[in-house]
């Protein structure tokens, strides 16, 4: 077998040293960007874009705080209004807000939330719900954990879950949903 041995630089003529030492520093160019170079371009590209999408969602925090004051304002003005209809017994309209706000913030996208029949009874009133969605999965797992723990007393007595063409990740249903109220004297 025959070892390979680099030839002396000495023994070479001006013309092969300088191509000699041309192709080195090209050699040297090309693997300086392939292993330094090359990845912290992509990675300053990948922290820019990250910075952008940031600065964007300030700019929209911002927007929202700018009118923090107009709602502050508006809630004052209708606070005596839904202070009387959270006093006492549940009404459907505090449950359709409750299972509104659950939503928005399990970011599942409501359509139709409809009431359903309202039963009074000996201990209390009965309201129930029928809610169309469409979310991802996690979306929706979020959801029902939120619905089970809310305030209102929200129970699931159906679920209809159904995979949509838009895509595999996302799904579409409905609920029906019941919420329970004990009758002002009882409460307390």
């Amino acid at each position: 077998m025959k070892r390979f041995a680099l030839p002396n630089l000495s023994t070479l003529s001006r013309r092969e040293r300088l191509l000699a030492v041309g192709g080195g520093f090209l050699l040297a160019v090309v693997l300086l960007d392939r292993l330094v170079l090359g990845p912290w371009w992509r990675h300053t590209r990948h922290v820019r874009q990250e910075i952008d999408r940031l600065e964007e969602a300030i700019r929209g925090y911002q927007q929202l705080l700018s009118r923090k004051p107009l709602i502050q304002a508006e809630a004052e003005t209708y606070r005596e209004q839904m202070d009387v209809i959270q006093a006492g017994m549940l009404s459907v309209v505090s449950v359709l807000r409750e299972v509104e706000a659950l939503g928005a913030e399990s970011g599942i996208t409501l359509g139709e939330v409809k009431p359903l029949s309202e039963t009074a009874g000996d201990q209390g009133q009965t309201f129930a719900l029928e809610v169309r969605y469409q979310g991802s999965l996690q979306q929706w797992m979020h959801f029902l954990y939120l619905l089970q723990t809310s305030q209102a007393l929200l129970a699931i007595e159906r679920a209809v879950v159904a995979r949509t063409e838009e895509g595999v990740d996302v799904l579409e249903g409905s609920l029906r949903l019941t919420s329970r109220a004990l009758r002002s004297e009882q409460a307390s």
